[in-house]
């Protein structure tokens, strides 16, 4: 209670044994909302359904980091939030992830954190971390490969993932069992998230010589794939 009202007003009600109306109650915060006995049903699986159509994998962690927060610093409890917030699946005006549509890719696309268009120059972010500079090609799918390459980009590591034109099948994931059904391939943006992503048909002669150009640039591949090494 002294969370929700304050301490000196939960301190009065407690001690005190007050009895107050439900219109105070709402006006100190201690209740959500009025509802009459008659709408009581209506209103909870009103809520209920607003709750149900978030994904889930959203909802659970937004209930961890609210019950954990409680026991936290604000600080913590910010650190907490971002944690989340950074393996739970984007929100829903950023929640379609159509796969690339390019036959083949005739250049490496621009950094975000570099200034020109196709320069594959490694350089480290503004806010240096631990794999900062260190330069990746992930042309690995599904969990393993793609994992290990997401806690790379995570520490700061520019990672460019390649993908044929029609997506991995990781981006389907969601609709496979034993996967939770969900409108989001949550486990493929779990497993790419802070990547630079390109599409490239490795069957296509003309893909050769873009892929020799990464691997190059590369410091570390990611693959499942066996792949010639570039020469230089």
């Amino acid at each position: 209670m002294p969370r929700l009202v304050g301490k000196g007003r939960a301190l009065q009600l407690i001690l005190t044994g007050e009895t107050i109306s439900a219109q105070e109650a709402y006006r100190i915060g201690l209740v959500n909302e009025i509802v009459s006995a008659a709408g009581l049903i209506d209103r909870a699986e009103t809520i209920l359904k607003q709750i149900m159509a978030n994904a889930p994998i959203a909802v659970k962690f937004s209930l961890e980091a609210a019950n954990k927060g409680m026991d936290t610093s604000q600080a913590e409890g910010f650190a907490l939030e971002a944690s989340y917030f950074g393996i739970a699946p984007p929100p829903k005006t950023r929640r379609k992830a159509p796969p690339p549509s390019r036959e083949t890719c005739t250049d490496v696309p621009r950094s975000v954190r570099q200034p020109g268009h196709g320069d594959l120059k490694g350089q480290p972010m503004a806010s240096d971390n631990i794999f900062s500079g260190l330069k990746v090609v992930d042309l690995a799918s599904f969990i393993a490969g793609p994992s290990a390459a997401v806690i790379l980009s995570d520490f700061g590591a520019d990672v460019i993932k390649v993908e044929p034109p029609s997506g991995e099948l990781w981006r389907h994931a969601h609709n496979m069992p034993p996967q939770p059904v969900a409108e989001d391939p949550y486990p493929w943006h779990l497993a790419n998230r802070n990547k630079r992503g390109m599409a490239l048909d490795l069957k296509s002669p003309s893909a050769h010589q873009v892929l020799e150009k990464l691997v190059k640039w590369a410091d570390f591949s990611s693959s499942i794939r066996r792949i010639r090494r570039a020469r230089g």
